[in-house]
């Protein structure tokens, strides 16, 4: 692939498997450059094609659940404790 913009869906998956043969290009070598220019190509066109809204309830100045605690229990009330034969069964 050339140094383009990528445009398409298949210029789009191109770039991705050209990324995936030069992760391992060593920095300052012409593979590393075609790498970050890949990157930087590939991140424009996801941007634009794929966003993603990190907004929060505090960015949208909506309220804030007070009920959410700051830090989860030891012990989440979701998630079972394994029984064996000799545990008491609550």
């Amino acid at each position: 692939m050339e140094n383009q913009l990528i445009a398409t869906p298949d210029n789009y998956a191109a770039a991705l498997k050209e990324i995936d043969v030069l992760m391992s290009a060593k920095t300052g070598t012409s593979e590393g450059r075609r790498l970050g220019i890949l990157a930087d190509l590939v991140q424009k066109y996801e941007a634009k094609h794929f966003p993603m809204n990190l907004r929060t309830e505090v960015d949208e100045g909506l309220p804030i659940d007070e009920n959410i605690t700051s830090q989860p229990s030891a012990t989440p009330a979701a998630v079972e404790q394994p029984q064996n034969e000799n545990s008491p069964i609550n």
